[in-house]
Formats: C-alpha cells, sequence, structure tokens
C-alpha cells in the first residue's frame, strides 16, 4: 500500500483557502517502499516482532524507546497488517507495513509527529545476521535479545535521510486489560488525519493509532436513524459547504446522504454501519456510544447495542475477534432518565460520567469522569469492589498520561493521542 493521500482536512474547512500551515502533506517517496518479490510475514514471525525497542542512536526526534504492536484490517477475504511504532517524544508514531524476502525483513511507511505537521517516509529492515533468520524461520525462536532493526527516516519527499536503529529490549507490559480508547472514532479533524472523524474510515485507523477502542458520537434523524456528528449544527469545521444549514437532527437520513459529505469527501455513517465495520474489518474491544442526541434516541441506540454485541460476540465465540463492548454513554441527567425507561436495561451495557449515585442507580459497567475532575482512589476502589471498571476522558497531556498509567488505578484512558497511551502503557517496566 502507498501512503498518496493528501491529507488536507485544513484547506477543506476553508473551502478554498489553503496554507501549508492548515495542512498535512503525507509522505511518498517511492524509494521508501518494499522491495520488489517480497512475501507477507507469517503471524508467528509478526508476533515475535513485537516489543520495547531501545533506540541505538538519533534518539533525539522520537525518544530513546519505541513500542513495536501490529493491527490489521481486512476488507473482504484480504487483510492488510500493520506494524505501529509508538514513541515519546512530540507524541509520535510510525505506521508501517512489512514482508520478507528470504531471510530478511523489511518494513515501509511514513511517521508522524501529532504536536505538529512533522511526517516523513520512513523504512526499516532486519538482516539475517541481526535476527531475520529467526524472525523469519519456520518456527519464529522468540529468542531476541540480539534481534536488531536498521532504518532511515526523512522529513517528507526529498529531505536528507537520517539514520534510526532500534535494538529489541524486553516484551510489552501487558497484565490486565487496559483500555486506550479513540476519540471521535480515532481522532479530531483538527489534528489533520488521513480520514474524518465520526466515519467508517477513522475507525479502521484507530488500532495503528495505538487504540483498542473508539468513543463516537450519537445523533438521531428526524426518520430516527442513529448517525454519528459531533456538532449540533451542520459546519465547515466538519463538512463541506452544501448549502444546509442548522441542526444535523432538523434533517431526514436521505438529505444528508443526498447534500452533506464530510471533510474527506465522506457520507455522514450511521451507527450500525460503524459498528458493522469495527466488527467485520478490526478487532477492537470496546466502543464508548457518546448520546448527544437532542432527540429521544435510547431505543433505537439501544437495539443497534443488542444486535452488534450479539453478532460481534457470536465472531468471538468461534475466535474470529476479541470480544466486544459496546457502552451506551449517559453523560447528563436527562440521558440518565431516558435510559431508565428501557425495559431490557437490565442487560444492556452502559458507561456513566455522572456521580456515583447515578452510576449505581444506572447499574452502569464503568463509571468515566472527566480527568480534570480527579479520580479519588478511595472512590475508584469502591467502584472496583463492586464489579465496575473506571475510566477518565479526554486526557491527552503526556504527562498526566504517564502518571495516570503508572500509578495503576484505572481501567483505561479517552484520548486523541492514542499512540502516547499506548507507549506509556505498553513500554512500562515489568513489576
Amino acid at each position: 500500500m502507498t501512503h498518496r493521500a493528501a491529507i488536507l482536512a485544513g484547506c477543506l474547512l476553508a473551502f478554498a483557502s489553503c496554507t501549508p500551515e492548515d495542512s498535512v502533506v503525507m509522505p511518498d517517496d517511492a524509494s521508501y517502499g518494499l522491495p520488489a518479490g517480497t512475501t507477507p510475514l507469517a503471524p508467528a514471525s509478526r508476533k515475535v516482532l513485537e516489543g520495547v525497542y531501545q533506540v541505538i542512536d538519533n534518539a533525539k526526534p522520537f525518544g530513546e524507546f519505541l513500542v513495536l504492536r501490529w493491527s490489521y484490517v481486512a476488507t473482504g477475504t484480504d487483510t492488510t497488517h500493520y506494524l505501529s511504532m509508538f514513541g515519546a517524544r512530540g507524541v509520535c508514531y510510525f505506521i508501517l507495513e512489512g514482508a520478507r524476502s528470504d531471510s530478511t525483513v523489511h518494513f515501509s511507511g511514513y511517521w508522524r509527529r501529532m504536536t505538529s505537521f512533522e511526517t516523513g517516509n520512513a523504512s526499516f529492515t532486519i538482516s539475517p545476521t541481526n535476527g531475520g533468520r529467526a524472525v523469519t524461520a519456520l518456527s519464529p525462536r522468540a529468542q531476541r535479545d540480539t534481534l536488531t532493526i536498521t532504518g532511515r527516516y526523512d522529513n517528507g519527499n526529498g529531505t536528507q535521510a537520517e539514520t534510526l536503529n532500534l535494538r529489541y529490549l524486553r516484551p510489552l507490559y501487558i497484565t490486565t486489560p487496559f483500555a486506550i480508547i479513540a476519540h471521535r472514532a480515532g481522532g479530531r479533524n483538527s489534528d489533520l488525519l488521513p480520514a474524518s472523524e465520526n466515519t467508517v474510515d477513522m475507525a479502521l485507523h484507530a488500532e495503528r493509532f495505538g487504540a483498542n477502542g473508539i468513543e463516537i458520537d450519537v445523533r438521531m434523524t428526524t426518520d430516527n436513524v442513529p448517525i454519528l456528528f459531533h456538532d449540533e449544527d451542520l459546519n465547515l469545521r466538519l463538512n463541506i459547504k452544501n448549502g444546509l444549514t442548522g441542526p444535523v437532527e432538523s434533517y431526514s437520513y436521505v438529505q444528508l446522504q443526498a447534500f452533506v459529505r464530510l471533510l474527506h469527501g465522506e457520507s455522514i455513517p450511521t451507527l450500525k454501519e460503524v459498528l458493522d465495520a469495527v466488527i467485520d474489518r478490526t478487532n477492537l474491544r470496546i466502543v464508548w456510544l457518546d448520546m448527544k442526541s437532542a432527540r429521544p434516541s435510547m431505543s433505537a441506540v439501544r437495539a443497534v447495542q443488542r444486535a452488534a454485541m450479539a453478532r460481534a460476540n457470536a465472531q468471538a465465540a468461534l475466535g474470529k475477534r476479541n470480544p466486544l463492548v459496546i457502552l451506551i454513554g449517559l453523560p447528563d441527567e436527562e440521558k440518565v432518565d431516558e435510559y431508565m425507561t428501557l425495559p431490557d436495561r437490565a442487560e444492556a451495557y452502559a458507561i456513566c460520567e455522572l456521580g456515583l449515585d447515578q452510576v449505581r442507580r444506572t447499574s452502569a459497567t464503568v463509571w468515566a469522569p472527566r480527568w480534570t475532575m480527579g479520580t479519588p482512589p478511595a472512590d475508584v476502589a469502591q467502584m472496583h469492589a463492586e464489579g465496575r471498571k473506571v475510566l477518565v476522558w479526554t486526557l491527552d497531556v503526556p504527562q498526566y498520561i504517564a502518571q495516570f498509567v503508572q500509578q495503576g488505578e484505572l481501567d483505561g484512558i479517552l484520548s486523541n493521542y492514542p499512540s502516547s497511551v499506548a507507549f506509556m502503557y505498553f513500554a512500562r517496566p515489568p513489576q
């Protein structure tokens, strides 16, 4: 796969007034591509490559350590696997595809820094003597002490290449499950990502950004179709100029499909379309439905949630994917009251952003306070004692992400920077 798509989200915000400062152009230098004649890596070869690596030279741009972790996107009978590298410096990540030629392993892709517009090409190699022979063996060996990845990167097409070499350090820190939830299906439009927020395509990127869950914003059309759209009104932050104005919930599904296109040209998706993609094309474990509708919406959303969880977990029972939990968000008293009218709410899964009394009243599965409100250890312990999980939102500051992860009290974090959460969590040294 090449990366030919130019990200021009900022340009579309202004519709006709693009400047270099508000766009990120993805690199596409063919000299960084995978060599001809390569073949896919076996699942065991991919698995043995995951871990925490030490940067053995040139640590300044990306930090002293990188976390390597695989994900995939399925398309029909075809599956594309991605190796993501997450670093601490400036919320950076690499997204690469891998292959082998004989006993040499190759990776090709791009890197991005979320705190700026910086990006560039990247390619890496594991030679036979640096571990490639062991990685590509019929039974890849777990002995990785000498595994070394050599590579190069640049700062965009035509810029000078720099070296970046890594040595395997230790396995990923994986103990109890930890939710890394990407905001708005993967990220915000303001971060100039390759897809519009709250879309199928953005959800398909989420795992590459380090997430194992997504949060999405649910509204209703006039004909009671649950759709995804963050803001109350149609506006140029989210959609291309189209002639429609006012609340998105004042239009029917057919009207929105006919006239509205999001910043990257997508139609506004239905909730079902996004959940179908999550189930069939990803391995995501959690979907948080942020109930933003001003209209009665709980019954329609509950029906979609129930059907999607049944289908996902039937696949999980067959070993085709991870189990999936879809949580109905309860952000305010109005939605709590509406939720309490559901005849089958005892079987539903909910995530409550309010106080502990409302968490208990709704029998919510998860308590999710805003991270700035604080999470007293005694309250977290009490929620755990009652069999509930505790997540915080929306936490983007790396130093606080590190602090929350290291404290080890929470069960997850919702962030616009899931790659930062992934680095902080998986890079933890063994306890």
